[in-house]
């Protein structure tokens, strides 16, 4: 037995027997209680109610499990680590493997953040032409009645769908800023009209919000917005495409690093004492993706 294991199976052991002392103690209460009249009585009282649990010794039982499992764990990894770093051609191939693993993670955060920045366009656009939208059909509410309540909700409305058109703007020059090179293995994302999408909506009359003073304007500036959003449909797209390839990459890369970790791991939990369950660890310094 692994000495730095022993300790744990002991307290084990201790936890068990806490527990069991405690389950004869509440049989032997019950037994007493069932040989007495006023037990008996209490019980057809109480038939339907169940015993009360051993919350606190069986709480302590699994919290000993769950640490001792943890311990085992990485006993296991270090262990397995420890006889990967001794077999030469095991270890030569592994650091290769990781390096692949490696890269395939950093290409997948990469896309990652790039495709939250579209959907964060893409969205701030849909609300743009929403609230622009309202705006303009508040503001023909506005020109058809003389009621003050109508034309303050128009005004507000208007500034709203000004404030949004903002956001819209900054989220996309954002977008614009992260788009990649025409190089490198990002530029599989990058549309060759992007750029024209980014000039086109930055510089378009419509959407300097101070200037909204009709209902034409604010549904010309609806339009645009709708326009801006459905073009970045094909950026979408294809960074979607490409987030899914970078998944794929980077999911067979890992599953080749743990099949050369795998045998030390197996050989390592093989020692671990049969009074400890765990799980198999995952690898020996897996980065979640």
């Amino acid at each position: 037995m692994p000495a730095v294991l022993h300790n744990w199976v002991a307290l084990i052991a201790e936890a068990e027997a806490v527990l069991q002392a405690a389950q004869v103690r509440r049989q032997d209460a019950e037994r007493r209680r069932a040989n007495s009249l006023p037990g008996r009585l209490l019980g057809w009282l109480s038939a339907t109610r169940k015993p009360r649990p051993l919350g606190p010794e069986v709480a302590r039982l699994q919290d000993v499990r769950e640490n001792a499992a943890r311990a085992a764990e990485k006993w296991v990894v270090a262990t397995a680590g420890l006889a990967l770093a001794r077999s030469l051609m095991d270890v030569e191939r592994h650091a290769d493997q990781a390096l692949r693993r490696d890269n395939a993670l950093m290409r997948l955060e990469q896309v990652r953040r790039f495709m939250n920045l579209v959907e964060e366009a893409h969205r701030k656009l849909v609300d743009a032409e929403r609230a622009c939208s309202n705006a303009a059909t508040t503001e023909g509410f506005d020109m058809m009645t003389t009621s003050h309540a109508v034309s303050l909700m128009s005004s507000a409305e208007t500034s709203s769908a000004g404030h949004a058109i903002q956001e819209a703007k900054l989220s996309l020059q954002a977008l614009s800023e992260a788009v990649p090179s025409k190089t490198g293995f990002m530029a599989l994302i990058r549309p060759d009209d992007f750029f024209d999408l980014v000039v086109d909506f930055a510089v378009s009359p419509a959407f300097d919000f101070l200037s909204f003073s009709n209902m034409a304007q604010l549904q010309k500036a609806s339009e645009q917005c709708r326009q801006a959003a459905n073009e970045l449909d094909p950026l979408r797209d294809r960074a979607r495409k490409v987030l899914a390839q970078s998944e794929t990459v980077y999911q067979a890369a890992a599953s080749s690093l743990f099949d050369i970790e795998r045998p030390y791991l197996e050989d390592a939990a093989a020692l671990v004492p049969r009074e400890i369950t765990m799980t198999l660890p995952k690898g020996l310094g897996v980065a979640p993706a």
